[in-house]
């Protein structure tokens, strides 16, 4: 159990097909210990393990590190939910690429820490919730764009130095109605109010909306494309799109290139078959006649002995 002040890296859901958070929590983590900042180097580290991505930890253990423990379940029951807040309350840190994790350190007070990797783009600025962590009330996340600005930004946390991005945010996102009023009440009664207006007038539709229809339909159906769809993607998933789109193309002509085979091996067979039956037919003719004439050949002879 870690007993000293910790950093906690909480893992997040990912969209499918993103590469493995585990993979590189473990680079994560072999630069942390890598750091030249002896007390970032030897910082104790909590990795909560996404309930969604428990798979990827089966074959990703963590024993060649030290001080590093993986522990956190669902925070679904009593127990488990105590756990989660433990693992928040008692840090002095947290990171993450992008999950809920990451608003509730905020509400927590700690500083909230993440680095911008191309390989996981489409699940952080590929995201829209995703820039208001960075933006809304000056933006409760310590970016980091490299490595080596993210360890410093942990150094700063470790030894304190780390600025409190933490307030602004959630006074802006969390409670912009006052820290001091609840949020139950407030959706409450925005239901209600809803409730008692009634059923809204629809709006008049000018005539010339009206014109663009076919535009909006011509490119609702060049964005159902293979080559269209890439047009409302990030770049990130508009990539994984386009080289998944290449990998099926690659894999029908393969098939087609197998039928081709398959193909000509059988009309090879078909035309080697017909050829080996003229070829015997004609032998046969052939021995047919050889015969007939040497019948022919031997009566005549035989006719002019007993001539003679």
């Amino acid at each position: 159990p870690i007993s000293a002040p910790y950093l906690l890296y909480v893992c997040s859901a990912l969209f499918s097909g993103s590469p493995s958070e585990a993979d590189f929590v473990k680079r994560w983590i072999s630069l942390v210990r890598g750091s030249g900042d002896r007390e970032v180097a030897e910082v104790p580290i909590l990795i909560r393990p996404h309930p969604q991505r428990l798979y990827e930890w089966k074959h990703n253990g963590l024993d060649e590190f030290r001080d590093v423990v993986l522990a956190g379940d669902n925070p679904l029951t009593v127990e488990t939910r105590n756990s989660y807040f433990d693992a928040l309350h008692y840090c002095i840190g947290v990171v993450g690429l992008n999950t809920s994790a990451l608003v509730e350190a905020a509400i927590a007070d700690h500083p909230v820490h993440t680095i911008l990797l191309p390989e996981f783009r489409g699940n952080q600025k590929g995201t829209l919730h995703f820039q208001y962590l960075m933006t809304v009330g000056g933006g409760m996340l310590h970016v980091a764009q490299d490595v080596a600005s993210h360890l410093h930004q942990l150094s700063d946390t470790i030894h304190s130095r780390s600025s409190n991005r933490n307030r602004g945010f959630v006074d802006a996102f969390i409670r912009p109605f006052g820290r001091d009023k609840q949020a139950t009440p407030v959706f409450v009664a925005a239901v209600e109010r809803l409730a008692s207006e009634g059923e809204r007038v629809k709006e008049h539709i000018t005539r010339w909306v009206w014109l663009f229809r076919p535009v909006v339909i011509a490119l609702r159906t060049v964005t159902e494309t293979a080559w269209g769809m890439p047009l409302l993607m990030n770049p990130y998933m508009a990539g994984k799109h386009r080289a998944r789109v290449a990998r099926k193309r690659d894999k029908k002509k393969v098939l087609h290139a197998k039928r081709r085979a398959r193909v000509k091996r059988v009309i090879a067979k078909a035309i080697a078959g017909f050829v080996r039956r003229i070829r015997d037919s004609v032998l046969i003719t052939l021995k047919g006649l050889i015969r007939a004439f040497r019948k022919i050949v031997l009566t005549r002879h035989g006719s002019n002995d007993s001539s003679r």
